[in-house]
């Protein structure tokens, strides 16, 4: 998709650019909405230049790519806000309760950010552990074998003893 050469594009601003069309899709499903509301009859009616919002809804995928993109970039802090605002979201939609992809991203975030402290980090590490566990997914093999740093549980080749 659009937004995955995005995220994984390495150029500066892609970030901003797969969030911009994600608000843009969002904002394109809040008029559909609205429309509808207005003038019943006018289900399935798609005016011309507007995205499809049928096809183009924001789902799961499209928030995590957006996060993941982020992420990329070392930005915690819109990694932290935009799964904030997914969190708020997916309490009214199940659909967008995040999964261990969007851990996997702000786990990405959390390695690459200079905006955190160590102490910070390793509490959210503790707590992504904890998300992925509650998933019933195991974590990346990076963050294991931090999580067996921190906890004193690593032999010479950072494998669990």
């Amino acid at each position: 998709s659009v937004l995955a050469c995005w995220a994984h594009s390495g150029i500066p601003g892609a970030a901003e650019r797969a969030e911009q069309l994600m608000r843009a899709m969002m904002q394109d499903q809040e008029q559909q909405q609205q429309r509808k509301r207005q003038d019943p009859s006018q289900q399935g009616c798609h005016s011309r230049g507007s995205l499809n919002s049928s096809r183009l809804q924001p789902n799961l995928i499209t928030w995590n790519t957006v996060i993941n993109a982020w992420a990329n970039e070392g930005n915690w802090e819109r990694v932290e806000s935009l799964y904030q605002e997914l969190q708020r979201k997916s309490q009214r939609d199940s659909r967008l309760i995040p999964d261990a992809y969007t851990y996997r991203a702000i786990w990405k975030a959390v390695q690459k950010t200079d905006a955190l402290t160590t102490d910070s980090k390793q509490q959210i590490l503790f707590l992504l552990s904890d998300k992925f566990t509650e998933l019933g997914v195991e974590p990346p093999k990076d963050m294991k074998m931090e999580l067996n740093r921190l906890r004193g549980n690593t032999s010479n080749d950072g494998m669990t003893k």
